[in-house]
């Protein structure tokens, strides 16, 4: 009786050893498993930060852009305007001097 005893005492042990090495070698497949996925998720995260840096540079640029061609067309404009002004001017004046040189009042 004893010797049965010892044996279902040995076989519980024996059972227990398995399902720890059991359980160990469960909770290593799922770290190993949760390392890819984070590897996975870091990599994801980086592709994503690189490509939204990258639309953001190139909004900033189209932006700039749009703000210099806005700008350098008002400055154009106006540098036209004031051309046009002087340049009336010029043949006002062109024209009296002209007049004053026909009529002999120099």
């Amino acid at each position: 009786m004893i010797n049965e005893v010892i044996q279902e005492i040995l076989a519980a042990e024996k059972q227990a050893q398995e399902i720890k090495d059991k359980a160990e070698n469960t909770a290593l497949e799922i770290s190993l498993s949760a390392q890819k996925k984070s590897e996975g998720i870091l990599s994801d995260a980086v592709i994503l930060a690189k490509q939204e840096r990258e639309r953001i540079a190139e909004n900033s640029r189209q932006t700039a852009e749009q703000n210099y061609l806005k700008i350098t067309g008002e400055q154009i404009q106006a540098a036209n305007a004031l051309a046009n002004e002087k340049g009336e001017l010029a043949d006002k004046i062109g024209e009296e001097i002209f007049g004053r040189i026909l009529n002999g009042s120099c």
